[in-house]
């Protein structure tokens, strides 16, 4: 049997005058992770929530590349957008999800104008795209399938 986590898209990001990330919650047995939590406008949206549900606020900064939360959510490294940026994939009853900024929404875009290192985006993408995601949560947008399209 095949290990699965859940998955609750919280907010859809967006892009424009102001920016705000896609924050997701997983969920693992009794696991929980707030994925992409860092740009709202305030950190208690989300915080203060969590304690209401008897979460803790935990923060723990480590490598990220082959770390897993569990059998089923794990991080590997993503730069590009910027040079710390990360993936999370998440096995779901749907198949891979990867929780990502390597795209902002599904348009990409093709040519990420705030990228740090657009060699490395590009890189990020291909390895993305090659663990063959059923679902993309991108940085700032809503949830996507990729195919074809999707920016490389």
């Amino acid at each position: 049997m095949r290990v699965t986590a859940e998955l609750w898209v919280l907010n859809n990001g967006y892009v424009g005058d102001r920016v705000a990330s896609t924050v997701a919650l997983l969920r693992d047995g009794d696991t929980l992770a707030v994925v992409d939590p860092g740009m709202v406008a305030d950190r208690q949206q989300i915080l203060a929530p969590m304690r209401e549900l008897g979460v803790d606020d935990q923060w723990v900064s480590r490598d990220a590349e082959g770390f897993a939360l569990t059998d089923a959510i794990r991080l590997i490294r993503t730069p590009g957008h910027t040079a710390e940026d990360i993936t999370t994939l998440v096995d779901t009853a749907d198949g891979l999800v990867a929780l990502t900024h390597v795209w902002w929404h599904s348009g990409g875009p093709a040519h990420d104008p705030k990228a740090t290192d657009s060699a490395a985006l590009t890189a990020s993408r291909a390895r993305v795209l090659a663990l063959r995601p059923s679902l993309i949560v991108p940085g700032h947008g809503a949830a996507f399938v990729p195919d074809e399209n999707t920016p490389r």
